[in-house]
């Protein structure tokens, strides 16, 4: 299965929570948060040279209620680093997502990517946030540097939770694309713009009950979803499964969720939704594919089927490391 709920990271990358009443002052360096909102921010010239490109979708994006949180760093009184993260409430707790932290490269190796990122956790701590976690690729140059930050500030528990394939689209050709599938009786594949109403308000209700991982939910980030390129499978007029692809940027279509109703696992089904998406994705113009597996949640055909169909095919690996620092709200 894939599990498409990833964050980018790179160096000086992380993201932040806090009060706006709360600033750090330092010689000729202060820490504060925005007052811009997250569209606002997006579209700032002098904000966007500190914005990853993955993240800018998320600034773009952001509904009102969402806590998206942005941190600025400044010198002398140039905007100098940046930090985007998310509040996300679960409830009873409520924990932070970090997105990115970006330091213009000529202020880099001066402490201020460390210092803000201290900052950052220490206002975490004033709020009901009982965890941090961020994601960050092995393969960035960066990431020795922010490695030692994370150790500096008592990250302990990091682990390769992703790895994510891309793939040459024009010339991702496996003969396994073109072999001729054929659905059983009273099942057929749709469009997911073809999608009613009532299947949404069904799926909505399986979600509910937990009848497949959050990740997986089909209504996740579904504005960047190509609703022509992402198809659904119906059993006598019930939804059991889909493929949805989101588009990345304009070069990049990303497969994010990958699912099939648990009483159908064993029947190759899933795979021929997979394969619908990618003779869609072929009559497009978009030139890369990016498909990644959660290590822990991927079950045992899937597996076999990312290490025989489509490792040996990928152009690019990069494996993903999932860290968390954990808060103990009564001693704060």
């Amino acid at each position: 299965m894939f599990s498409l709920r990833l964050c980018t990271f790179a160096f000086n990358s992380v993201f932040v929570h806090g009060c706006s009443s709360i600033i750090l002052t330092m010689p000729s360096l202060t820490f504060a948060r925005s007052i811009l909102s997250p569209r606002e921010i997006a579209s700032s010239p002098v904000h966007r040279v500190l914005i990853l490109p993955s993240i800018l979708p998320i600034l773009q994006l952001a509904e009102e209620g969402e806590n998206i949180i942005a941190i600025e760093a400044h010198k002398d009184e140039l905007l100098v680093g940046l930090t985007i993260g998310e509040i996300i409430d679960r409830g009873v707790s409520s924990l932070a997502q970090f997105y990115s932290i970006v330091i213009l490269p000529n202020y880099r190796g001066q402490g201020i990517g460390n210092a803000l990122f201290g900052f950052t956790q220490e206002v975490l701590k004033g709020e009901t946030v009982t965890s941090i976690e961020l994601f960050y690729t092995l393969e960035d140059p960066h990431t020795p540097k922010l490695q030692a930050i994370l150790r500096k500030h008592g990250w302990t528990y990091q682990k390769n939770t992703i790895i994510q394939f891309y793939f040459d689209f024009p010339n991702f050709n496996p003969k396994w694309l073109f072999y001729s599938y054929r659905l059983p009786n009273s099942m057929h594949l749709f469009s997911w713009k073809e999608l009613t109403q009532q299947e949404r308000g069904l799926i909505d209700g399986q979600a509910r009950q937990g009848r497949f991982p959050v990740y997986l939910n089909p209504f996740l980030d579904e504005l960047v979803v190509d609703k022509e390129v992402s198809v659904g499978l119906r059993f006598k007029e019930q939804v059991i499964g889909w493929s949805l692809v989101q588009r990345m940027d304009s070069v990049t279509f990303y497969y994010s969720s990958l699912y099939i109703d648990n009483h159908y696992l064993s029947s190759g089904l899933g795979i021929l939704l997979l394969v619908e998406s990618l003779k869609r994705h072929k009559k497009t113009s978009v030139p890369v594919a990016m498909f990644e597996v959660n290590l822990n949640e991927m079950d045992s055909s899937w597996a076999h089927f990312v290490r025989k169909r489509l490792a040996p095919l990928a152009q690019e690996v990069k494996h993903i490391y999932h860290a968390v620092k954990l808060f103990n709200l009564n001693n704060k």
